[in-house]
């Protein structure tokens, strides 16, 4: 019987190393062909209100098993829309958590969904304009045709289940403080995690991401950011991997569906790197 035990007791160490091991639940894996045969990754823009009724939004890097759809893990980067006491990152950082924990303890997330007109081919899915359409569930939503893709469309509630596991949800909803939130997303991460804070003054923003220790730490450099203007010139540290997931967040935030023309250059010595970008806007 003890040699029983002692069997089973290696099976579980050894299963659990293997999942500890599984690379494909890592979200920089998105590129693995092998990975993506057995998982799904995407990525989710999802906005709440916080405590003064300013919108603000997270992006929700997802993986999903691909034969059942279950949620297995997510990662997330945050942009803040700071409007008074903006130059303490992890101080902004902590307000914007806590907030972001009460929204998802009231289940208050939401996405926005472009209402569409076959005039508009920025609402066009990748089947047509007519199966867009017919997705739409009422034909009196059909928006006129418009320039500006962020005059039609509409807030549509997103249950918290979709962006977040159980083992997050529990563990947010028991945090007392922001910093709290910080430490434990930072522990369950497999991406870094990366924050912009929108300044509602001037067009100078910050870049951070979150320590161990709770701090949102800057980024050396700068980021500009008008209505038809975008450059950052950014350096760290932090290695390849991190400079590929921050040019990957500087476009979601600041060039998709926005850049009329782009010039981006990633350069890394090392664990010495730098991202540079200038773009026009539409």
């Amino acid at each position: 019987m003890k040699y029983l035990f002692q069997l089973l007791f290696v099976l579980v160490a050894l299963w659990g190393s293997q999942a500890e091991a599984n690379v494909c639940l890592d979200y920089d894996s998105n590129g693995n062909k092998a990975c993506r045969q057995s998982y799904v990754y995407d990525k989710l823009t999802v906005y709440f209100k916080d405590a003064y009724g300013v919108e603000q939004k997270f992006f929700a890097k997802r993986i999903l098993q691909k034969s059942n759809s279950a949620l297995l893990h997510v990662d997330y980067d945050f942009v803040v829309n700071c409007i008074t006491h903006c130059s303490d990152n992890t101080a902004v950082m902590n307000r914007y958590l806590w907030d972001w924990k009460n929204a998802i303890g009231t289940d208050s997330l939401y996405t926005k969904q472009s209402l569409c007109n076959p005039n508009n081919s920025w609402c066009c899915s990748e089947h047509g304009c007519d199966d867009a359409l017919e997705q739409q569930k009422n034909t009196a939503d059909i928006a006129p045709a418009v320039s500006d893709p962020e005059q039609a469309k509409f807030d549509e509630k997103l249950g918290v289940e979709a962006v977040a596991d159980r083992i997050i949800l529990s563990s947010v909803a028991t945090a007392g403080t922001g910093s709290e939130i910080a430490v434990l997303l930072k522990e369950n991460e497999t991406t870094d995690t990366l924050a912009a804070i929108v300044r509602e003054e001037g067009n100078a923003d910050s870049l951070c991401y979150l320590q161990t220790q709770s701090q949102c730490e800057g980024l050396k450099g700068l980021v500009l950011s008008s209505e038809d203007r975008f450059e950052a010139n950014l350096s760290h540290s932090l290695g390849e991997q991190f400079n590929h997931s921050l040019q990957n967040f500087i476009f979601e935030q600041y060039l998709s569906d926005k850049a009329e023309s782009d010039t981006q250059h990633m350069i890394c010595s090392k664990n010495n790197c730098s991202v540079e970008v200038s773009a026009n806007l539409l």
